[in-house]
């Protein structure tokens, strides 16, 4: 019971715990930012590379999809290099929820284009969402 939080009877917090919190979440954010990077480094190319499938799955409108996805994956390239400034270190929840949501978004316009392949463009905008969502939970990103 000693390391959670509670009020003292009259209103008070104890001040040990208050410091380990604010350390944990400086830590936290720490790590954010690294996991973020590398999230970046690995998850950026392959939704460009993505497009291969576009390709065969939505062949009409691969070039637009190509196009869409380079524009999703230099916002998230701004992004990520902007959070390691160290104005915005303290921004890496924020930072990777809206990595996260940039290529939701950036799925969202081909999903009426994609015709009869329309399960595996489902498929990857509710992946990108369950993970936006999961993002805001900072347990997710420990």
């Amino acid at each position: 019971m000693s390391d959670i939080a509670l009020p003292h009877a009259e209103g008070t917090r104890n001040a040990g715990v208050g410091a380990s919190l604010a350390a944990f979440h400086a830590e936290l954010r720490r790590r954010n930012l690294q996991i973020l990077f590398w999230s970046a480094c690995i998850f950026n190319p392959v939704y460009v590379a993505w497009t291969v499938f576009d390709w065969v799955l939505a062949r009409e409108h691969w070039g637009m999809f190509l196009a869409l996805r380079l524009t999703a994956a230099v916002i998230n390239t701004a992004i990520v290099v902007a959070v390691h400034r160290p104005r915005w270190r303290h921004y890496t929840w924020e930072a990777f929820w809206v990595w996260l949501f940039v290529f939701g978004a950036f799925i969202a316009p081909m999903l009426p284009l994609s015709g009869g392949s329309l399960t595996p463009y489902v498929m990857g905008f509710t992946i990108c969402l369950l993970y936006t969502s999961d993002a805001a939970d900072d347990s997710v990103l420990v």
